[in-house]
């Protein structure tokens, strides 16, 4: 995940990774959720996180509180394939967050994800992407439609966590989730049974 800064019209740059204590931002929010709500010590806890949510979080712990105020300048990106970490991508696809919405309880909280494709490009080469990276101007162009993904954290509202307290994304602290584009997302839907 990174923190985007608008430059001019719908051109952004990459500012900072804000990966690191993402899960924590998130869980932060869940306890305080929980506790405004009294339900600190039920299950389940069923919440919603807004995009700007996050975003404001970020923006407070990676740039400062002055950022706030320009907060409709910046975007919360998910990278999903890793061309701003890896120099062998040739291909980008960048999402907005939109909002969270989680379940806490029982010492995990599965979230879905709702996110906006703001980018999509396929480099020639290798040495193409790698210059666009260096440029570290990316034009976005926001899809109508959103994308779906499912993550969870290994902790609930309560602060449980089968692994020393910690709050993580899934296994090993990865991200963990596969995105749901609207067909794909209407096909599960179709085949959930509620009981």
């Amino acid at each position: 995940m990174y923190l985007f800064r608008q430059v001019e019209g719908n051109v952004y740059e990459e500012v900072i990774s804000v990966q690191k204590g993402l899960a924590v931002r998130i869980w932060e929010f869940i306890e305080e959720e929980a506790k405004a709500k009294d339900r600190l010590d039920q299950q389940p806890l069923p919440w919603l996180m807004p995009g700007s949510e996050l975003l404001r979080r970020c923006l407070r712990d990676s740039v400062g509180e002055d950022e706030i105020k320009r907060q409709g300048q910046y975007k919360i990106i998910a990278d999903v394939l890793d061309v701003l970490g890896n120099p062998d991508r040739t291909c980008a696809q960048f999402f907005e967050v939109c909002g969270i919405h989680g379940f806490s309880g029982w010492n995990w909280t599965p979230m879905l994800w709702k996110l906006q494709l703001q980018l999509e490009l396929e480099f020639e080469s290798e040495e193409e992407c790698a210059k666009a990276r260096e440029r570290n101007r990316w034009e976005f162009d926001p899809a109508p439609d959103f994308v779906y993904e499912f993550l969870r954290l290994q902790a609930d509202h309560k602060w449980r966590s089968t692994r020393q307290r910690r709050r993580d994304f899934g296994m090993v602290g990865k991200f963990n989730g596969v995105l749901l584009y609207p067909d794909a997302l209407r096909y599960f839907l179709g085949q959930i049974e509620v009981v």
